[in-house]
């Protein structure tokens, strides 16, 4: 479903994921009418709104890794 037709508040919600900006990069690609860096600084924000998610949830990743491993060493 295209982001333009959902509503403010699920747009909202829906920016607490990385998907939501992959699609609004893609839009803007989409829309660009020549590639000059002023028009394609939006895209490398939403570019690093993702790599940050991606760091979030690598470092949850292995904090969770840790843990169960100290739970297994101390279980044992």
């Amino acid at each position: 479903m295209p982001q333009e037709l959902l509503g403010e508040t699920v747009l909202k919600i829906a920016s607490f994921t990385p998907t939501y900006w992959y699609v609004k990069s893609n839009n803007t690609i989409a829309n660009i009418p020549n590639m000059q860096m002023i028009n394609t600084l939006p895209i490398f924000i939403n570019i690093l709104i993702i790599i940050g998610f991606t760091l979030t949830f690598l470092a949850i990743s292995l904090v969770l890794v840790k843990q169960k491993r100290i739970g297994q060493v101390n279980g044992s």
